[in-house]
Protein backbone atom coordinates (compact mmCIF):
# COMPACT_ATOMS: atom_id res chain seq x y z
CA UNK A 1 0.00 0.00 0.00
CA UNK A 2 1.40 3.40 -1.03
CA UNK A 3 0.75 6.52 1.02
CA UNK A 4 0.92 10.20 0.03
CA UNK A 5 3.31 12.06 2.36
CA UNK A 6 1.41 15.32 1.83
CA UNK A 7 -2.20 14.43 2.69
CA UNK A 8 -2.20 10.75 3.69
CA UNK A 9 -4.04 9.42 0.63
CA UNK A 10 -3.43 5.68 0.21
CA UNK A 11 -3.65 3.34 -2.78
CA UNK A 12 -2.10 0.10 -3.95
CA UNK A 13 -1.79 1.22 -7.58
CA UNK A 14 1.21 3.18 -8.81
CA UNK A 15 -0.81 4.85 -11.59
CA UNK A 16 -3.38 6.10 -9.07
CA UNK A 17 -0.67 7.56 -6.86
CA UNK A 18 0.98 9.29 -9.83
CA UNK A 19 -2.32 10.85 -10.83
CA UNK A 20 -3.04 11.87 -7.23
CA UNK A 21 0.32 13.61 -6.83
CA UNK A 22 -0.62 15.96 -9.66
CA UNK A 23 -3.08 17.57 -7.23
CA UNK A 24 -0.20 18.79 -5.07
CA UNK A 25 1.72 20.27 -7.98
CA UNK A 26 1.35 23.56 -9.83
CA UNK A 27 1.84 22.24 -13.39
CA UNK A 28 -1.29 22.36 -15.58
CA UNK A 29 -0.13 20.72 -18.79
CA UNK A 30 -3.50 20.26 -20.51
CA UNK A 31 -4.85 23.47 -22.07
CA UNK A 32 -8.22 23.92 -23.74
CA UNK A 33 -7.97 25.37 -27.26
CA UNK A 34 -11.49 26.77 -27.02
CA UNK A 35 -11.33 28.91 -23.87
CA UNK A 36 -7.75 28.67 -22.58
CA UNK A 37 -8.60 26.84 -19.33
CA UNK A 38 -5.77 24.63 -18.02
CA UNK A 39 -5.93 21.31 -16.17
CA UNK A 40 -3.53 19.05 -14.33
CA UNK A 41 -4.93 15.74 -15.62
CA UNK A 42 -6.21 14.53 -18.96
CA UNK A 43 -9.38 13.21 -17.36
CA UNK A 44 -10.22 16.69 -15.99
CA UNK A 45 -9.44 18.16 -19.41
CA UNK A 46 -11.70 15.65 -21.19
CA UNK A 47 -14.52 16.28 -18.71
CA UNK A 48 -14.21 20.02 -19.36
CA UNK A 49 -14.47 19.45 -23.13
CA UNK A 50 -17.58 17.31 -22.75
CA UNK A 51 -19.36 19.61 -20.34
CA UNK A 52 -18.37 23.02 -21.68
CA UNK A 53 -17.72 22.56 -25.41
CA UNK A 54 -19.54 19.36 -26.34
CA UNK A 55 -23.11 18.97 -27.63
CA UNK A 56 -25.57 20.21 -25.01
CA UNK A 57 -28.65 18.33 -23.83
CA UNK A 58 -29.59 19.92 -20.48
CA UNK A 59 -30.76 23.53 -20.32
CA UNK A 60 -31.40 25.74 -17.30
CA UNK A 61 -35.03 26.87 -17.32
CA UNK A 62 -34.13 30.09 -15.52
CA UNK A 63 -31.20 31.57 -17.44
CA UNK A 64 -31.02 29.32 -20.50
CA UNK A 65 -27.46 28.09 -19.94
CA UNK A 66 -26.90 24.63 -21.47
CA UNK A 67 -24.92 21.65 -20.14
CA UNK A 68 -23.87 18.29 -21.48
CA UNK A 69 -24.45 16.36 -18.25
CA UNK A 70 -27.35 16.58 -15.84
CA UNK A 71 -25.01 16.67 -12.84
CA UNK A 72 -23.48 19.86 -14.23
CA UNK A 73 -26.96 21.37 -14.57
CA UNK A 74 -27.82 20.29 -11.01
CA UNK A 75 -24.64 21.95 -9.75
CA UNK A 76 -25.46 25.10 -11.72
CA UNK A 77 -29.01 25.29 -10.29
CA UNK A 78 -27.54 25.95 -6.85
CA UNK A 79 -26.73 29.50 -7.94
CA UNK A 80 -30.45 30.15 -8.45
CA UNK A 81 -31.44 28.74 -5.06
CA UNK A 82 -31.28 30.25 -1.58
CA UNK A 83 -31.02 26.81 0.04
CA UNK A 84 -27.76 26.05 1.89
CA UNK A 85 -27.99 22.35 2.78
CA UNK A 86 -24.32 21.82 3.68
CA UNK A 87 -23.49 22.80 7.29
CA UNK A 88 -20.15 22.91 9.10
CA UNK A 89 -20.13 20.52 12.06
CA UNK A 90 -17.93 22.85 14.11
CA UNK A 91 -19.52 26.29 13.84
CA UNK A 92 -22.82 26.01 11.98
CA UNK A 93 -21.64 27.79 8.81
CA UNK A 94 -24.03 26.90 5.95
CA UNK A 95 -23.27 26.86 2.24
CA UNK A 96 -24.48 25.49 -1.09
CA UNK A 97 -21.51 23.39 -2.25
CA UNK A 98 -19.00 21.03 -0.68
CA UNK A 99 -16.21 23.11 -2.20
CA UNK A 100 -17.44 26.15 -0.25
CA UNK A 101 -17.33 24.10 2.96
CA UNK A 102 -13.75 23.00 2.21
CA UNK A 103 -12.69 26.63 1.67
CA UNK A 104 -14.45 27.63 4.88
CA UNK A 105 -12.72 24.89 6.88
CA UNK A 106 -9.30 25.93 5.57
CA UNK A 107 -9.92 29.57 6.48
CA UNK A 108 -11.74 29.16 9.79
CA UNK A 109 -10.53 25.90 11.39
CA UNK A 110 -7.10 24.44 11.97
CA UNK A 111 -6.10 20.76 11.76
CA UNK A 112 -7.54 20.11 15.23
CA UNK A 113 -10.93 21.55 14.22
CA UNK A 114 -10.36 24.55 16.46
CA UNK A 115 -11.46 27.97 15.15
CA UNK A 116 -8.64 30.09 13.76
CA UNK A 117 -10.66 33.26 14.22
CA UNK A 118 -11.59 32.61 17.83
CA UNK A 119 -13.33 35.93 18.44
CA UNK A 120 -15.50 35.48 15.36
CA UNK A 121 -16.43 31.97 16.48
CA UNK A 122 -17.42 33.29 19.92
CA UNK A 123 -19.62 35.94 18.32
CA UNK A 124 -21.28 33.28 16.15
CA UNK A 125 -22.01 31.19 19.27
CA UNK A 126 -23.46 34.26 21.00
CA UNK A 127 -25.72 35.00 18.03
CA UNK A 128 -26.90 31.38 18.06
CA UNK A 129 -27.70 31.64 21.79
CA UNK A 130 -29.95 34.61 20.95
CA UNK A 131 -31.74 32.51 18.29
CA UNK A 132 -30.73 35.03 15.63
CA UNK A 133 -30.92 34.18 11.96
CA UNK A 134 -27.61 35.16 10.39
CA UNK A 135 -25.37 34.46 7.41
CA UNK A 136 -21.69 34.00 8.08
CA UNK A 137 -18.99 35.14 5.62
CA UNK A 138 -21.50 37.30 3.75
CA UNK A 139 -20.10 38.44 0.39
CA UNK A 140 -21.05 41.76 -1.19
CA UNK A 141 -20.04 41.77 -4.85
CA UNK A 142 -18.89 45.35 -5.26
CA UNK A 143 -15.50 46.81 -6.27
CA UNK A 144 -13.77 48.33 -3.27
CA UNK A 145 -10.05 49.17 -3.51
CA UNK A 146 -6.88 47.76 -5.01
CA UNK A 147 -8.79 45.94 -7.74
CA UNK A 148 -10.88 43.93 -5.28
CA UNK A 149 -14.17 42.76 -6.77
CA UNK A 150 -16.00 41.93 -3.55
CA UNK A 151 -16.16 42.72 0.15
CA UNK A 152 -16.47 39.97 2.75
CA UNK A 153 -18.51 40.80 5.86
CA UNK A 154 -18.33 38.46 8.85
CA UNK A 155 -22.07 38.41 9.60
CA UNK A 156 -25.28 39.52 7.92
CA UNK A 157 -28.32 39.65 10.21
CA UNK A 158 -31.72 40.45 8.68
CA UNK A 159 -33.99 42.51 10.92
CA UNK A 160 -37.62 43.60 10.59
CA UNK A 161 -36.54 47.21 9.98
CA UNK A 162 -33.52 46.44 7.77
CA UNK A 163 -30.11 44.74 7.89
CA UNK A 164 -27.19 44.50 10.30
CA UNK A 165 -23.68 43.91 8.96
CA UNK A 166 -21.47 42.84 11.87
CA UNK A 167 -17.70 42.70 11.51
CA UNK A 168 -15.43 41.24 14.15
CA UNK A 169 -12.33 43.37 13.58
CA UNK A 170 -9.64 41.36 15.31
CA UNK A 171 -6.79 43.36 13.74
CA UNK A 172 -8.70 46.35 12.43
CA UNK A 173 -6.69 48.86 10.34
CA UNK A 174 -3.42 46.98 10.70
CA UNK A 175 -3.45 45.73 7.10
CA UNK A 176 -5.37 48.45 5.24
CA UNK A 177 -5.29 52.23 5.35
CA UNK A 178 -8.14 54.31 6.74
CA UNK A 179 -8.87 55.58 3.24
CA UNK A 180 -9.17 52.02 1.88
CA UNK A 181 -11.46 51.03 4.76
CA UNK A 182 -13.68 54.04 4.07
CA UNK A 183 -13.80 53.19 0.38
CA UNK A 184 -14.77 49.62 1.22
CA UNK A 185 -17.57 50.62 3.61
CA UNK A 186 -18.85 53.29 1.22
CA UNK A 187 -19.09 50.66 -1.53
CA UNK A 188 -21.06 48.39 0.83
CA UNK A 189 -23.42 51.25 1.69
CA UNK A 190 -23.97 52.11 -1.99
CA UNK A 191 -24.65 48.45 -2.75
CA UNK A 192 -27.24 48.28 0.02
CA UNK A 193 -28.97 51.46 -1.18
CA UNK A 194 -29.29 50.08 -4.70
CA UNK A 195 -30.24 46.54 -3.70
CA UNK A 196 -32.54 47.39 -0.76
CA UNK A 197 -33.65 51.02 -1.15
CA UNK A 198 -36.39 50.76 1.51
CA UNK A 199 -34.34 48.97 4.21
CA UNK A 200 -32.09 50.62 6.78
CA UNK A 201 -28.51 49.49 7.30
CA UNK A 202 -26.60 49.28 10.58
CA UNK A 203 -22.88 48.44 10.32
CA UNK A 204 -21.31 47.30 13.60
CA UNK A 205 -17.49 47.26 13.78
CA UNK A 206 -16.58 45.25 16.87
CA UNK A 207 -12.99 45.25 18.18
CA UNK A 208 -12.49 42.44 20.75
CA UNK A 209 -8.86 43.32 21.42
CA UNK A 210 -7.52 45.46 24.24
CA UNK A 211 -7.33 49.19 23.51
CA UNK A 212 -5.96 52.31 25.14
CA UNK A 213 -8.17 54.88 26.80
CA UNK A 214 -6.51 57.75 28.60
CA UNK A 215 -3.16 56.03 28.12
CA UNK A 216 -4.36 52.90 29.96
CA UNK A 217 -4.88 49.54 28.25
CA UNK A 218 -8.53 48.53 28.66
CA UNK A 219 -10.22 45.25 27.81
CA UNK A 220 -13.95 44.80 28.56
CA UNK A 221 -15.04 41.68 30.40
CA UNK A 222 -16.97 38.96 28.58
CA UNK A 223 -20.21 40.13 30.20
CA UNK A 224 -19.57 43.72 29.14
CA UNK A 225 -18.82 42.62 25.60
CA UNK A 226 -21.95 40.51 25.17
CA UNK A 227 -24.13 43.17 26.81
CA UNK A 228 -22.82 45.86 24.46
CA UNK A 229 -23.24 43.64 21.39
CA UNK A 230 -26.80 42.78 22.43
CA UNK A 231 -27.57 46.49 22.92
CA UNK A 232 -26.26 47.28 19.43
CA UNK A 233 -28.37 44.52 17.92
CA UNK A 234 -31.46 45.91 19.67
CA UNK A 235 -30.80 49.41 18.35
CA UNK A 236 -32.94 50.61 15.41
CA UNK A 237 -31.11 53.15 13.20
CA UNK A 238 -32.72 56.57 12.93
CA UNK A 239 -31.29 57.22 9.46
CA UNK A 240 -30.87 55.01 6.40
CA UNK A 241 -27.27 54.08 7.27
CA UNK A 242 -25.45 54.17 10.60
CA UNK A 243 -22.06 52.83 11.70
CA UNK A 244 -21.27 51.85 15.29
CA UNK A 245 -17.73 51.21 16.54
CA UNK A 246 -17.59 49.00 19.65
CA UNK A 247 -14.62 49.12 22.04
CA UNK A 248 -12.41 51.41 19.97
CA UNK A 249 -10.33 53.89 21.91
CA UNK A 250 -12.08 57.24 21.98
CA UNK A 251 -10.92 60.79 21.28
CA UNK A 252 -13.28 63.38 22.70
CA UNK A 253 -16.06 60.80 22.93
CA UNK A 254 -15.66 59.63 19.32
CA UNK A 255 -13.91 56.48 18.08
CA UNK A 256 -10.33 57.47 17.34
CA UNK A 257 -10.45 56.25 13.75
CA UNK A 258 -13.32 58.61 12.92
CA UNK A 259 -11.14 61.61 13.83
CA UNK A 260 -8.48 60.60 11.29
CA UNK A 261 -8.05 63.17 8.49
CA UNK A 262 -8.72 60.52 5.83
CA UNK A 263 -11.93 59.28 7.42
CA UNK A 264 -14.83 60.19 5.09
CA UNK A 265 -17.87 58.57 6.74
CA UNK A 266 -18.31 60.85 9.76
CA UNK A 267 -21.96 61.63 8.98
CA UNK A 268 -22.88 57.95 9.47
CA UNK A 269 -21.07 57.30 12.78
CA UNK A 270 -23.06 56.71 15.95
CA UNK A 271 -21.51 56.85 19.44
CA UNK A 272 -22.48 53.62 21.23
Amino acid sequence: MMRCEVCGYTTKFQSYMARHMLRHGELRAFACNECGSKFKTRSAYNLHLREMHGPTAHQCTICGLEFTHKRALDRHMLCHSDDKPIVCDHCGYACKRKHDLVCHARAMHDSNDQPRKRHEARVASFFSSLDLTFTRAYTVKVPTFGGRKFARVDFHIPMVWGDVLFECDELQHCMHSVRDECQRMAAICDYHRQRHPNRRLHIIRYNPNAFKQGGVVVKPTADEQTASIAACLAYVPESDIEITYLFYRTAGGMPAITTHPQYTLRSYVRIA
